[in-house]
């Protein structure tokens, strides 16, 4: 992610092709964390973030959630809540390709929104990604 106006929370899912791609692990990327961390700051996660490897999406289905969203609490700067600026991971997926997988398996982000410290949308640019794929 990269910023310029400082944010305090971010919503995102991410679905790809279950047939060519699965989501072995996913780490929480440090762009967050550390600045809560840094400025007696928490973040709040919902809902756990497990990819569903059937359907190809993260999260797993969880009810009506379809997206993770992370909001940071605390961080409070003079009369004002502080808010993350610059670039970082905000999550690291460790994906590999299926046997006999082959073409281009396209990554697309969905439910995306990035939020200033006052809560208002940011208006983010999303760059979906893709995966070639060659025997």
């Amino acid at each position: 992610m990269t910023n310029k106006q400082p944010s305090r929370g971010f919503q995102f899912s991410l679905s790809w092709d279950p047939a060519k791609l699965q989501c072995n692990s996913v780490d929480e990327g440090t762009y967050f964390r550390s600045f809560a961390a840094a400025n007696d700051g928490d973040l709040y996660i919902v809902p756990s973030v497990v990819p569903d490897n059937n359907t190809g999406v993260l999260p797993k289905a969880n009810g009506a959630i379809t997206y993770i969203a992370v909001a940071m609490t605390g961080a409070q700067g003079v009369n004002i809540g502080l808010g993350v600026t610059g670039s970082g991971d905000t999550y690291v997926l460790h994906m590999s390709v299926k046997s006999g997988a082959s073409g281009i398996a396209n990554l697309t982000l969905g439910n995306t929104k990035v939020v200033d410290v006052d809560g208002k949308n940011l208006n983010a640019t999303v760059q979906n990604g893709k995966v070639t794929i060659s025997q």
